[in-house]
Formats: C-alpha cells, sequence, structure tokens
C-alpha cells in the first residue's frame, strides 16, 4: 500500500498541531509498512535550509515551491507576497490563486507518483487532491482537522474557503474528522452523509515516564491543562 498524501506543515517546520499530528500519522503508518510521499508547499529557498531530515524511513518528501504556509489567511499571504515581490510571476496573486496553482501542481506529481489511495490534510490541499483523484482514478480522502466555522467562531465565514472545504469533502470517498464534534459540524454545515465521515482521534506518544508525584498537584486539588494555541477555535 502506498499513499500519496498533501499537507501544508511537517515537523520541525511547524506551527501547530496538524506537523505533529501529520508526524505521528505517518510515523505509524510506516510501521504498518504503508509508503507514503508526502507533498508540501515549501519554497526552493526553504529547502536549503535542510529541516526536513528527521522522517521515517518509507517516507518520501516531495516539495512543491510555494507560498503556502500554516495557519494562512488572505492577510498573511498578502504580506508574504509582497516580501517575494521579485517572484510575482511564480508565485499567485491572492491566496487562493495560489491554492489553484498548488492544486495545478498536483496533478504532475499524481501522474508521475506510483500510489493507491490519495490523503488530503485541511482545505488548502482539498483541490490539490481532487485533480490528484481525477489524473489517477484513485480514492480519495479528505482529513479535517478543523473547518471554517472553527476558525471564525461560525462569524464572517469565509466563502472562498467553505466553498473548497465542501468541495473536498463532496469529492472525497471518506472523510476523516478528529472528533465528534467536527464531524458533527461537517454533517451540520456541509451537508455531508454521516456514514461517509469517520472519526479518528488524535493519539499521544509520550517520550518520558510521567508520575503526577513529580508536581505537586494533590494539595491544591483538581487541575486544568490546556495545551495549544491561543486561538479563537480553541475555545
Amino acid at each position: 500500500m502506498k499513499v500519496l498524501m498533501f499537507g501544508w506543515e511537517f515537523p520541525p517546520y511547524s506551527s501547530g498541531g496538524l506537523g505533529t499530528a501529520c508526524y505521528g500519522l505517518t510515523k505509524s503508518l510506516t510501521k504498518q509498512n504503508v509508503g507514503i510521499s508526502f507533498v508540501l508547499p515549501y519554497s526552493s529557498e526553504e529547502m536549503e535550509h535542510g529541516f526536513l531530515n528527521i522522517v521515517p524511513a518509507n517516507l518520501k518528501i516531495t516539495t512543491i515551491n510555494s507560498l503556502l504556509g500554516p495557519y494562512m489567511n488572505a492577510h498573511s499571504y498578502s504580506q508574504t507576497f509582497r516580501l517575494r515581490r521579485n517572484h510575482h510571476n511564480i508565485y499567485g496573486e491572492s491566496l487562493f490563486e495560489e491554492v489553484e496553482r498548488y492544486a495545478e501542481e498536483a496533478k504532475r506529481i499524481a501522474a508521475e507518483e506510483n500510489f493507491d489511495v490519495i490523503h488530503c490534510h485541511d482545505w488548502m490541499t482539498f483541490k490539490a487532491g481532487i485533480n490528484a483523484k481525477n489524473i489517477s482514478s484513485k480514492p480519495l480522502i479528505a482529513h479535517v482537522h478543523s473547518t471554517e466555522f472553527d476558525r471564525t467562531g461560525g462569524n464572517y465565514i469565509n466563502q472562498g474557503v467553505y466553498d473548497i472545504e465542501r468541495e473536498g469533502m463532496e469529492s472525497a470517498d471518506m472523510v476523516i474528522a478528529v472528533s465528534n464534534f467536527t464531524k458533527n459540524k461537517i454533517i451540520n454545515h456541509y451537508g455531508i452523509p454521516s456514514e461517509k465521515v469517520h472519526v479518528v482521534h488524535n493519539a499521544v506518544e509520550p517520550k518520558t515516564n510521567f508520575s503526577h508525584e513529580n508536581f505537586e498537584m494533590r494539595k491544591h486539588g483538581k487541575i486544568v491543562l490546556f495545551f495549544g494555541r491561543i486561538t479563537l477555535q480553541k475555545g
């Protein structure tokens, strides 16, 4: 089994949890003898820093020279685009144009790679997955870590992002949601049939032996621990 996977961050070049989730997912899949070709929107300049050197043996990293980045929106893309003014003939002038360009590059990769299934993470890669499916006729999995309704708190939904999310999930043969909460969002806001959406919770891989005796918890009573980015969608 071989997977063609499209994502937009991977450790150590990560800004949030999606990169960590992708690393854990690919690491576990390779232990099951699943080969993975992981496609990332990194530029050639970033590749020169050599940050993609801690990957499992069965994982092949493929990059597309792109300005897409973690948790990017239209404003942050415009700022990045202006910094690369000497390369305006390469990159799309807006975030959505760049998503389309990334998707066009996916056609070339899908035509060159040998794989059995396509796996995409979140909206920026959904169009790439759809193009890869159209080229190869292989099944597509859309992995939803969050939706536009999460990122905006349900206010001022970006219609362009929503439309891509819906198109990706409608085109997919299977949709993976990271929680039942996310599954319900997908069903209620995007009209995706319940039987098409499968919940796969993110897991934890302990690195060291942990004991609560290392912390003075008992004298303080119950403690709520939160580990994540301080953003609207985290509540």
